[in-house]
């Protein structure tokens, strides 16, 4: 039984100490089982001293650092981690579930045949068999799966935002950073950019800043015009369940539960959602949960501050006037 070296990647090169990155450095900590353990973060790009600061404020052993000054390339970025990696193999990395950690974790597990989970709830650890436990939701999110790497020595997963919480620790801190050098001749010579395309704007929503949010099932499928409607009337934005991004009504990025964003407005109505735990995952953090649903029995009323028994689209026509 060695020290356990657990590492965190970060995928930001402007700012570093993210809350999503916070959270999955306390539940790094979490992990340890011991002072030997040690949790390190990696950070590439440009050196902002008081973001490596943050990360050891909020409980990092370590900061390995590697200065990039070239500007962003997944290539580039993906070979100097892989170069970090063959120098000083750790014992499990824990990647964000963001566009890049998802494309990095899925390159690096080919490259070191190591295993990879996707998107946790969860992380263990099992002293019997000395193995990193990690849970995630399976099966339509009706069972949460329990998975271990067995071949390889190098364990990986990627981490959903808003799972576990950040932790302050301590503004007594070792300023403990280890500057890695990686240098490529030729920088991404067999990659070509054939066209740079914005996003429109119209769906660039920051949902996890909503104060207001309306939340649809599968049941209000065809009151979709009206409740996006009312939604801008009350400056509210609209997600939905995994059901109702399957039946096309909302898009992927607004899908809340275990397998989608969570999230924590000051006030959530849900309508048409039936309240299974793997949605419930999503909405637990507001503040005030107003629930409206035909079924008297469901499930979601048990959590909700508010209670109304109707058709969704009966409340939005209200709500319209």
């Amino acid at each position: 039984m060695g020290n356990k070296k657990i590492w965190i990647i970060n995928d930001q090169d402007v700012q570093y100490a993210t809350e999503h990155v916070l959270q999955i450095l306390h539940k790094g900590i979490r992990l340890k089982r011991n002072d030997n353990d040690e949790v390190s973060v990696i950070c590439v790009g440009v050196n902002r001293e008081d973001e490596l600061k943050k990360l050891f404020q909020y409980g990092a052993d370590r900061v390995i650092f590697c200065e990039q000054r070239e500007g962003y390339s997944i290539s580039l970025y993906v070979k100097c981690i892989a170069t970090m990696l063959e120098d000083k193999l750790p014992d499990v990395i824990l990647f964000p579930a963001s566009i890049t950690g998802r494309q990095t974790a899925a390159m690096l597990s080919v490259r070191f045949n190591a295993g990879l989970t996707a998107c946790c709830t969860d992380i263990k650890y099992d002293g019997d068999k000395e193995r990193y436990v990690f849970i995630r939701p399976a099966m339509s999110e009706s069972v949460l799966a329990k998975i271990t790497c067995i071949n390889e020595k190098l364990q990986m997963c990627t981490i959903k935002e808003n799972i576990f919480e950040s932790r302050f620790v301590t503004n007594e801190i070792t300023f403990n950073v280890e500057y890695f050098s990686y240098t490529e001749k030729g920088l991404d010579k067999n990659i070509e950019v054939l066209e740079r395309k914005a996003l429109d704007l119209k769906e660039r929503v920051d949902i996890k800043s909503a104060k207001i949010v309306f939340v649809v099932g599968r049941g209000m499928k065809h009151s979709m015009d009206l409740c996006k409607t009312v939604a801008r009337q009350y400056g509210a934005v609209v997600v939905g369940t995994k059901a109702a991004v399957e039946e096309k009504m909302i898009q992927e990025n607004r899908q809340i539960g275990q397998s989608g964003i969570s999230i924590s407005p000051d006030i959530c109505v849900a309508l048409g959602v039936s309240g299974a735990t793997q949605h419930m995952v999503g909405i637990k953090g507001a503040q005030v949960i107003i629930a409206v649903n035909t079924d008297v029995n469901a499930p979601i009323f048990e959590y909700s501050d508010y209670v109304i028994v109707d058709k969704g689209e009966n409340i939005l026509a209200e709500l319209a006037k």
